[in-house]
């Protein structure tokens, strides 16, 4: 009776022990199952941020760009207005030497018109004279 109440202890020892091993190793599988998921979960999240990480360079790299275009234009934008006004100076200068040839062109039509009236009053006079001259030798 002592031997079989031991093996009837010993065999219910092992029974629940088998069943506790079990029952750990379902445990273990449960959280070997989470763990794979955990892993999967921080890949994931590392794919994110590396994608990340490349969008933001990307980013960055495309604002530098565009701060740089920007600087390249308002320097242009800058030698365009230095030209416009250089231009304008240029040509309030034209105008003033265009207005000032004008007002001398005129000065020398009227001066020559009025050489010419005195020419041809002079020469109307010669033959005014020479007719004179003719007709009192033809007389």
């Amino acid at each position: 009776a002592d031997l079989g109440s031991q093996t009837c202890r010993l065999a219910s020892k092992l029974e629940k022990q088998a069943t506790l091993t079990l029952s750990q190793h379902v445990e273990l599988e449960k959280a070997a199952d989470k763990l794979s998921e955990a892993d999967q979960t921080t890949n994931s999240a590392k794919q994110a941020a590396k994608v990340n990480a490349d969008t933001a360079l990307a980013l960055q790299d495309s604002l530098r760009r565009t701060k740089l275009q920007n600087e390249q234009l308002e320097l242009k934008g800058k030698e365009t207005r230095d030209t416009l006004a250089d231009s304008q100076i240029s040509q309030h200068k034209l105008t003033r030497m265009n207005d000032c040839l004008r007002v001398e062109v005129k000065a020398m039509i009227e001066k020559h018109k009025t050489h010419i009236s005195s020419w041809t009053k002079g020469q109307n006079k010669i033959i005014t004279i020479m007719r004179e001259q003719h007709l009192l030798e033809t007389q």
